[in-house]
């Protein structure tokens, strides 16, 4: 589940870092469209990248507050 984790907070980064390119770009595009089309492409990433780090969170909830025990670990749910 760590190493899950780690997937997934590796591949926010990622899409966050193709985010700010996305922008850079849509701000020296040449016309309208391309510039709209960029940041439409950004927006998309950027809620990807949010997602992937909800999942990553979640995990990260399971992991420290699993029982010590080796009781059966219960899913914590966040909107």
């Amino acid at each position: 589940m760590e190493r899950l984790r780690k997937v997934l907070m590796a591949s926010a980064f990622n899409e966050t870092c193709v985010v700010q390119v996305l922008r850079e770009a849509a701000l020296k595009a040449g016309t309208a469209d391309t510039a709209s089309a960029l940041m439409a492409a950004a927006q998309l990433l950027e809620h990807d990248a949010e997602a992937l780090l909800h999942a990553a969170h979640r995990i990260d909830l399971v992991l420290h507050h699993a029982p010590a025990e080796g009781g059966t670990i219960s899913w914590v749910v966040m909107d």
